[in-house]
């Protein structure tokens, strides 16, 4: 019923603006919570499924080729500390966002509330991976530009 109202209002009315469609609902999208939080816990299984090896990767190349270490120069360090903060997050932090939303006795304890799932952590380590990446970006800018 309020569809057709909807549509009755819009075709007598010429505006696109919800307020002004007459129908008194507006444009609100009806959006299942349930969904998206799959999604998003989807989207975090994503990032780890592909973190995980890439930071295992980076870390194994640049610790164990001395022959790269070289070639890159003096941001390997950086390009090492930034696979294995990206590495954590990827092992500690999101598996703990993804489980956040289920319920889980051992995940309610207060400890485990105070340190692990608070955002602290994670906003922590994020913040340290953007340090990373502007310490990158100022390194190759003077490289190149100096």
């Amino acid at each position: 019923p309020t569809s057709s109202l909807r549509s009755s209002a819009m075709s007598n009315n010429s505006s696109s603006s919800p307020t002004e469609s007459g129908a008194g609902t507006g444009w609100a999208v009806s959006v299942d919570e349930g969904l998206v939080k799959y999604v998003c816990q989807g989207f975090y299984v994503l990032v780890v499924v592909i973190g995980l090896p890439g930071n295992g990767i980076s870390i194994y190349l640049l610790a164990a080729n001395k022959k790269l270490r070289d070639a890159v120069g003096s941001i390997a360090t950086l390009m090492l500390s930034l696979s294995v903060i990206d590495l954590l997050t990827c092992s500690m932090m999101i598996p703990f966002y993804i489980f956040r939303e289920q319920t889980f006795p051992l995940l309610q304890h207060p400890v485990w509330c105070r340190a692990i799932v608070s955002t602290y952590f994670f906003w922590g380590m994020a913040a340290t991976s953007a340090y990373h990446l502007t310490f990158i970006s100022v390194d190759r800018y003077v490289a190149i530009c100096h």
